[in-house]
């Protein structure tokens, strides 16, 4: 295994075969889509960790200019990065952004990125749970 790719912390076996719907992380869904290829699965996920801080400090940089299409375009990014790695709840949070800021509506532009801000650090804790993070 390259530097660039995840030691497991625990066999994906040993995790439970149901994701709850409100869960932060669907390992089993992102498993299966990956054809059960737990060293691809670990791929995925340290991308996704190493790419998370530059999504969101673009989303604070859009939020301190108060653009709304690069508030959009932000949280576009980070919504496809959760499906990537089936993070449903963090999903529709930049879904449910995106949207707001394509239509202008968005009415308290520091809480929304602060529950973003919160909600990828709940997806770092879960990751960490599933994987031993590399430093970089």
């Amino acid at each position: 295994m390259n530097d660039r790719k995840a030691k497991w912390v625990m066999p994906f076996d040993a995790m439970n075969n149901t994701a709850a719907p409100d869960s932060v992380l669907d390992i089993v869904t992102l498993r299966s889509a990956m054809a059960d290829d737990d060293e691809l699965v670990a791929e995925i996920l340290t991308v996704f960790v190493s790419e998370i801080p530059g999504m969101l400090n673009e989303l604070r940089q859009a939020a301190d200019s108060l653009d709304n299409q690069k508030l959009e375009h932000a949280a576009h990014s980070i919504k496809g990065a959760c499906a990537n790695i089936r993070a449903e709840k963090a999903r529709q949070l930049a879904l449910d952004f995106e949207m707001d800021a394509r239509q202008n509506q968005i009415k308290d532009v520091p809480a929304q990125v602060a529950t973003m801000e919160a909600a990828m650090e709940e997806i770092h804790q879960a990751i960490a749970k599933t994987i031993d993070i590399p430093s970089s």
